[in-house]
């Protein structure tokens, strides 16, 4: 059987995300605390069943393949997958879990933790210089090498990892043990989504977006034709540095000149066409007094102790974001 030249009678491929079930690491013993130790955990018994629950729900969506990470939790649940749907399973090693630690020395729990805290607190970026962890930014690219191989078929399981599901979802949460997240792509140009960076990594930027905070309280603003709040941005003109159109976007749509930047992180995205993609920065600014909004797409300011209800954009994500910058700011200060 070929494997990556599967006919197909749509443009698009569909990959069901799966996570694995609950992991059984009582069961290592002393495994636990050397390297990779942890990765041959098997799945305890509700693992097994929350992955019988999950195989019958992908029994409706028909898919072709199962392709899983080499940790033993994820192959058991590809197992059961595979046989209730009666359907081939690919061993990918690059679908293995986030790297904690880079050098392999590493392996008990009290040695990992502030790696693991360190990438939480940093958004997965490598500011100031290379990490013992492994970066968003890699792990996605890993993990897209992966699918790139399987844009053949219209309808793939991956069987893997929170983390490792997250640097392609992009959904700033947890993942519950057997939960199903679905990701599409064109079968032809680039895999969409979001790649994050150090700031000032990135040239051609194309956008830029402000978190702008007052006094302890989020700026956003009421776009009249979209009728919901949002953070200001727009693109960066011709001649215009990334920081030019920050001071000139949040002026036009806040009238807030008064205030501090400062770079967060660069940004590639990549649209769900798959042909058009886009650099951008992110900023935060510390507003220290408001201005007159000129006249402008938006119609007016609030102030928020968090996203407001009426949004431009996810509000989970979005709420998740805010966290975030203030993770980054500690760590580029």
């Amino acid at each position: 059987m070929n494997l990556f030249n599967t006919s197909t009678n749509t443009d698009e491929s569909i990959f069901y995300f799966v996570r694995h079930g609950e992991a059984d690491y009582d069961s290592l013993g002393d495994w636990n605390d050397f390297h990779m130790g942890r990765d041959f955990a098997p799945l305890t018994d509700k693992g097994r069943k929350q992955i019988a629950k999950t195989a019958k729900e992908l029994r409706e969506v028909s898919p072709q393949i199962i392709i899983t990470s080499p940790y033993t939790r994820a192959m058991e649940t590809a197992n059961i997958i595979s046989r209730e749907l009666n359907l081939p399973i690919v061993v990918e090693k690059n679908l293995h879990e986030w790297v904690s630690d880079t050098t392999h020395t590493r392996g008990k729990a009290e040695e990992l933790l502030p790696l693991c805290d360190d990438f939480t607190q940093s958004a997965g970026i490598h500011f100031n210089g290379a990490k013992d962890w492994e970066s968003s930014a890699a792990l996605r690219s890993r993990v897209l090498g992966v699918l790139e191989k399987y844009r053949g078929y219209e309808r793939i399981v991956v069987v893997g990892h929170a983390l490792m599901m997250d640097a392609v979802i992009g959904a700033m949460r947890p993942y519950e043990n057997g939960e199903i997240v679905t990701y599409k792509a064109k079968k032809q140009g680039k895999l969409p989504g979001m790649t994050y960076y150090p700031p000032d990594t990135l040239e051609n930027m194309g956008f830029v977006s402000i978190f702008a905070r007052y006094q302890g309280k989020w700026i956003y603003c009421w776009h009249k034709r979209r009728q919901s709040f949002e953070r200001p941005g727009g693109h960066v003109e011709s001649g215009e540095s990334a920081l030019e159109a920050a001071k000139r976007e949040l002026y036009e749509e806040s009238g807030i000149t008064d205030c501090t930047f400062t770079a967060l992180c660069d940004y590639e995205f990549v649209w769900d066409t798959g042909v058009n993609s886009n650099n951008g920065r992110y900023y935060y600014a510390e507003v220290h007094s408001l201005g007159e909004i000129p006249e402008s797409e938006m119609d007016r300011i609030e102030l928020f102790d968090e996203v407001p209800k009426n949004c431009t954009y996810d509000r989970a994500t979005e709420q998740a974001m805010l966290k975030l910058v203030d993770k980054v700011l500690a760590k580029l200060r």
